[in-house]
């Protein structure tokens, strides 16, 4: 059977075949570039269900199927990833088959490459641990930077974020929200919150749609689901959205201080990246225990290790940007009146991209 994935789980089983053909996985730094000091053997990686042993003496990677032992001479891995990474990279649309690539999977006896969505342990891998002389078994969250950014947080129903207007003496008329809800530019969103001020209204923080992302985002900080609206909100009017320009701007409009804004901020953006999706509970633990795994786009594969904590936290902050998801899929960025109150409320949908 044919499979067919995105550019983001084709580069999962990228990750997986790279690391059994180099035998090694270098940390990164700041800036996403290769740190040669930062270096892990790995022993062991596994998908589907099966564990896939790097056999140095034969140069060969093992592994067992059902009751039958397979060896795969790690020569064919290195083929078959540079064949992979070229298919990624010219891959086309929300997900597409990679033919070359089919008779390698079966071969690997691989089911699936999906990992789920209530998951962030994309690889799993055994890698020799220097620093504590351990061989433990750790997963990773796979971003994928061959082709567009990948999101960090994906927008969905649970996402939204509504605020109540906060009118003027004489409220705003029909007229005046026909006029907001019709603007149709290119960047339409951002507009119409320019005009809901110009008619001295202003949008006031009231819920996120769902329970379970409220209580997460809480487990950062009890402030975290406000806070997070009010800069969502401020990037609207920042150029580029990057989240170190939106804070910025953010702090000269309030008086908050910003070092603790930024720093709430960047365990948000590592909560994203270890454990946290906005519609399973969380509960303030790293699902990927072994940290932050990336494939770019030079077909380099490299990590942030949990021990890197700070190292990842800043990476995040400086490389991450709020997105605008589709307003029509979700049917946001419009004055609509609650069917209970009858009062204003106007809605947005949180993403943020790296």
């Amino acid at each position: 059977m044919a499979h067919s994935y995105n550019k983001g789980e084709w580069s999962e089983l990228y990750a997986f075949l790279s690391v059994l053909a180099n035998g090694k996985m270098y940390g990164a730094d700041e800036n996403l570039e290769k740190d040669p000091n930062i270096k892990y053997h790995i022993i062991s990686a596994s998908q589907s269900g099966n564990e896939y042993f790097r056999n140095t003496s034969a140069s060969s990677v093992d592994f067992n199927f059902g009751n039958e032992s397979h060896t795969v001479p790690i020569s064919d891995f290195y083929a078959e990833v540079d064949k992979l990474f070229e298919g990624i990279k010219n891959g086309s649309g929300r997900s597409f088959e990679l033919p070359a690539i089919e008779p390698f999977i079966e071969r690997l006896k691989i089911n699936s490459l999906k990992a789920g969505s209530r998951s962030k342990g994309d690889l799993v891998i055994k890698a020799h641990d220097a620093l504590t002389s351990t061989d433990p078994i750790i997963s990773f969250s796979v971003k994928s930077h061959i082709g567009s950014p990948p999101t960090l947080l994906n927008a969905s129903d649970g996402t939204k974020i509504k605020f109540s207007l906060s009118l003027p003496k004489d409220g705003l008329t029909n007229d005046d929200i026909e006029e907001i809800n019709n603007i149709n530019s290119s960047s339409k969103i951002k507009d119409r919150i320019a005009k809901i001020y110009q008619k001295n209204a202003e949008l006031k923080y009231e819920s996120i749609s769902s329970e379970t992302f409220t209580k997460n985002l809480q487990m950062i900080d009890y402030r975290m689901p406000e806070l997070l609206a009010k800069l969502f909100e401020e990037s609207y009017s920042v150029r580029g959205k990057k989240i170190p320009d939106v804070v910025d701007s953010f702090i000269l409009k309030t008086d908050e201080d910003k070092e603790i804004i930024e720093y709430k901020v960047k365990q948000l953006l590592i909560a994203c990246a270890l454990g946290m999706v906005p519609l399973t509970p969380w509960h303030g633990l790293d699902e990927a225990t072994g940290g932050y795994m990336i494939v770019k786009d030079n077909s380099d594969v490299l990590c942030y290790h949990i021990y890197d904590r700070n190292k990842l936290s800043e990476y995040l902050y400086r490389h991450t940007a709020f997105d605008t998801p589709s307003s029509s899929r979700y049917d946001i960025g419009k004055i609509f009146s609650d069917d209970s109150t009858g009062e204003l409320k106007f809605e947005l949908n949180l993403q943020i991209r790296i």
